[in-house]
């Protein structure tokens, strides 16, 4: 940070990072390699989000915002240790050269460490730790300028989205601004499968289908019109062994969110990305389509030229060429519609085990500027996708008005709303007040549903009468929530100020970070053996006891009869608040059943 406090602040690294195994050539030259140069290595990937951003002073000249990927994998030798009588079957642990670990971060003659290049590949080929692998700004070098020189892609249609059913394909013409945004989506690391070359059947063998590590991100945000999102309105997958974009599809809005994935069945291959949009969009797009000749989609030749970079910056017929999965059985297509309230967190997914099928719970509001007002009332949804197709389009996306309508201060209800409603109406919307806005992405445990929402508050200096001369200071209120997930219930009275029975929520007045998940376990034997009977690390309040037990009740619906909620093991859900306190928003019991006993 700089010591001068009053002076402009330039983010340099203000992203999230993922850090995950993919399948790679460490040692690549730009184009990918054969197979058996390829190994399981760790990578780290991030973004800048608003790196480059001066406080008040826009952005910083020539500065692109983009992607980035580093190996971290452990470089020294691993050797497996000796069976023990505590450890029968132990793991392998590094072995280092010296006292450090990895080796090849020696101590200098001042004791401060100091890279090296001595970490070898398994191959015994010098590599740095950790080694850059790639950035990406969505930009491509100049052939006439040389490596240095870097043009910019503005492949807009500006007629999208397109009308489904005239089966059009999207025209490049341009908004005459940088595709990509703002970094702000956490990349998603997971394996796909490709075709590579003229034998994409998977019947037949061999073939030419390959498995590729690929970072799934958003566009990112356009800080100039952030709904709109004349940049950042895109969805990437990038080829982590090469660092080119293998997949490029235009949306509808920025995309400021990581994207939720699934792997339905299991293999190790993604099948669902869902991404959402400042537009209001859920996209879906499912990997699991095969061409209209029934073939896995294929890496195809794209041309670039003058009709998808920034300006005309190439000589008159210049070409520049790249590879990129373009069949149209990869398209996004939109399942849902909040009516243009933006999404900015990452809509969180929960099996629905009765359909086999998932339900996307996600909220709304301005997390770009959190005290920018329009009177907007929030929402947060929790939709189920019935297995929509592209076949589907005629009926959707979906809007609020097809789910159950609930208000904040609404009685609990019996109703399941994801299962007793009809096809294509399994969901409900909970409306929230004016200004609200959703600024966790939603925490899901069974049929638990975690999320906090923020309204803006100004704190204005008075005169002598008592009138608002000048905003002195910015604050807020934070909601935390506790809701059952299938029909937004409250569990308990959360604030047993107000008169309500039951209370959805609890009112702080510091803004809070997103859920995380402590497991509290105690060897003290329980103080009773009633049904509210309890030992955990902390010490609960009586709104705590009161909540812990009615989620207990909920959760014994879910489990077999001869599951147990054991009273000394428990998750608590905590969050951090703004003034570094935290709240907890709930104690969840953990149920151990006779399998769990027998060991098996």
């Amino acid at each position: 940070a700089d010591d001068d406090v009053n002076g402009a602040h330039v983010y340099s690294l203000d992203g999230h990072i993922r850090i995950a195994d993919a399948y790679i050539d460490p040692l690549h030259n730009g184009t990918n390699a054969s197979a058996g140069d390829r190994s399981w290595r760790t990578v780290l990937v991030g973004g800048l989000r608003r790196g480059g951003d001066i406080l008040g002073s826009g952005i910083v000249p020539e500065f692109v915002s983009g992607y980035f990927a580093l190996d971290i994998t452990q470089p020294d030798t691993m050797v497996t240790p000796a069976p023990t009588p505590q450890d029968p079957d132990p793991l392998p642990i590094p072995d280092p050269v010296g006292d450090l670990v990895p080796s090849c971060l020696r101590l200098s003659a001042t004791g401060e460490h100091q890279g090296s290049a001595d970490c070898p590949t398994a191959s015994n080929a010098p590599y740095p730790f950790p080694a850059e692998l790639w950035s990406f700004t969505d930009q491509l070098p100049d052939p006439a300028a040389g490596s240095y020189d870097f043009l910019s892609l503005d492949e807009d249609d500006t007629a999208f989205p397109l009308d489904p059913a005239l089966n059009l394909q999207p025209t490049p013409d341009g908004n005459d601004k940088h595709d990509l945004g703002d970094t702000w989506s956490k990349p998603v690391i997971g394996l796909i499968q490709v075709c590579t070359g003229a034998t994409c059947d998977a019947a037949s063998v061999p073939n030419n289908i390959e498995q590729r590590s690929v970072a799934i991100v958003g566009g990112g945000l356009d800080p100039d019109d952030p709904t709109a999102g004349g940049r950042g309105n895109w969805l990437y997958m990038i080829d982590i062994e090469t660092g080119q974009a293998i997949y490029k599809r235009q949306l509808l809005g920025s995309m400021p969110s990581a994207p939720a994935v699934l792997d339905r069945d299991q293999d190790g291959l993604l099948d669902v990305i869902y991404a959402g949009t400042t537009a209001g969009k859920i996209y879906k797009v499912d990997l699991t389509q095969l061409t209209s000749l029934g073939t896995v989609p294929a890496l195809t030749d794209v041309t670039i030229d003058n009709t998808r970079l920034v300006g005309s910056p190439l000589a008159s017929g210049a070409t520049i060429t790249v590879q990129r999965v373009n069949d149209t059985a990869w398209d996004p297509y939109p399942i849902f519609d909040t009516g243009g309230r933006s999404i900015y967190m990452t809509p969180t997914l929960m099996l629905v085990p009765e359909l086999d099928q998932y339900a996307l719970a996600f909220g709304t509001g301005n997390r770009h500027t959190l005290w920018d007002r329009d009177g907007v009332e929030g929402r947060f949804f929790t939709v189920v996708d019935e297995d929509y197709t592209r076949l589907d389009l005629r009926t959707l996306p979906r809007t609020e008005v097809d789910y159950a309508a609930i208000d904040v201060d609404d009685s609990n209800t019996t109703t399941n709303h994801l299962l007793d409603r009809a096809g294509g109406n399994r969901g409900w919307v909970l409306t929230l007040e004016e200004d609200d806005r959703v600024i966790t992405q939603a925490f899901a445990l069974v049929s638990v549903l975690v999320f906090t929402s923020f309204q803006p508050q100004d704190v204005e200096a008075v005169d002598e009468f008592g009138d608002p001369t000048e905003v002195c200071a910015r604050t807020g209120r934070s909601r935390i929530f506790v809701i059952n997930a299938t029909n937004a219930n409250a569990f308990t009275d959360l604030d047993q100020i107000s008169a309500a029975s039951v209370e959805r929520y609890l009112d702080i007045g510091d803004f809070t970070t997103a859920p995380y998940v402590d497991q509290t376990a105690t060897k003290n034997p329980p103080p009773d053996e009633g049904a509210g009977a309890k030992n955990t690390d902390s010490t609960l309040d009586p709104v705590q006891e009161d909540l812990q037990e009615a989620i207990r009740r909920a959760l014994m619906s879910y489990f077999p009869e001869d599951c147990r909620f054991n009273p000394t093991f428990s998750m608590t859900i905590n969050a951090s608040r703004s003034d570094t306190g935290f709240i907890r928003y709930a104690t969840i019991p953990i149920a151990m059943c006779a399998i769990d006993w027998k060991g098996n």
